[in-house]
């Protein structure tokens, strides 16, 4: 199991600037009682990362998997997008 600190450092060997004590790791909600059961026996779990000038969302199954920056691994939202 990655610790916080492994997960800060791979994403930021990744070439992203990340804001330490600034992530937590994620779930997508099921959207009834059928797909929470499902969902439950699912391990997609995804870390959500502040970094300096953007959100990222990273799939936990791919957190060692040659994560690099604009690599279709990690989903990423620029600051200045979100309104």
């Amino acid at each position: 199991m990655a610790t916080e600190k492994k997960v800060f450092e791979i994403i930021k060997e990744a070439g992203f600037d990340p804001i330490e004590d600034k992530g937590i790791v994620v779930k997508y909600a099921p959207e009834n009682l059928s797909d929470k059961i499902a969902k439950f026996f699912s391990m997609e779990f995804y870390v959500l990362q502040l970094c300096k000038d953007e959100l990222v969302l990273v799939p936990f199954s791919t957190i060692t998997a040659g994560l690099k920056k604009g690599s279709h691994l990690a989903d990423t939202v620029l600051y200045n997008q979100i309104r």
